[in-house]
């Protein structure tokens, strides 16, 4: 991965700002910069709704993991409001012995927050590979009024989205979350 601004396109009502970018993803960008594909071409093709059909996690040193295992579910939706949704579950997800809301054990509710994951909030296009969630609300309370930058590419009906390098537990990771256009 490297930093890079020379690429970045001009695009108006926004700043260019440096961007993390893989090797993948400059090709990626640096295709899309020559074709006469818009700003707003892009934002049609997202908007909808999309199934999760895997999300990945790789480490600084290549280890590749499920992250929430083989089958996770989920769907992102974003609306022609400029409003977008996530939600991602595990695939087996345990149901809590009480049928109450408020009337989990603590246990059930770790595990329930463990396996599941959600936020949502406003979008932007940035520039024609990156897109910024601004986060209004989340299942992880850290995550409210952030901006949360993901990389993209689509082809037809895919979509996938990664996450720039995050560090976490002494290791740098890339989420790597791929999408289906559903209805197709």
């Amino acid at each position: 991965m490297k930093l890079t601004e020379d690429k970045l396109p001009e695009l108006p009502g926004y700043r260019k700002v440096p961007v993390v970018t893989s090797p993948e993803n400059e090709k990626y960008l640096n295709e899309k910069m020559n074709s006469t594909i818009t700003k707003e071409d892009i934002r049609a093709r997202l908007i909808g709704a999309w199934r999760l059909t895997s999300w990945t996690v790789k480490d600084d040193n290549g280890n590749e993991i499920n992250y929430f295992g083989d089958n996770p579910h989920g769907i992102l939706i974003y609306s022609e409001q400029g409003y977008m949704s996530a939600h991602i579950a595990k695939a087996e997800r345990k149901k809590h012995i009480s049928n109450g809301l408020y009337d989990s054990h603590p246990e059930e509710i770790a595990a329930s927050f463990n396996s599941y994951f959600g936020y949502y909030g406003r979008f932007y296009l940035e520039n024609e590979n990156t897109i910024v969630h601004e986060v209004e609300d989340a299942q992880f309370p850290n995550w409210k009024g952030d901006l949360q930058r993901r990389f993209f590419k689509m082809e037809g009906a895919d979509l996938e989205v990664t996450t720039p390098p995050v560090e976490t537990e002494g290791k740098t990771i890339v989420h790597y979350v791929k999408w289906k256009k559903a209805g197709s």
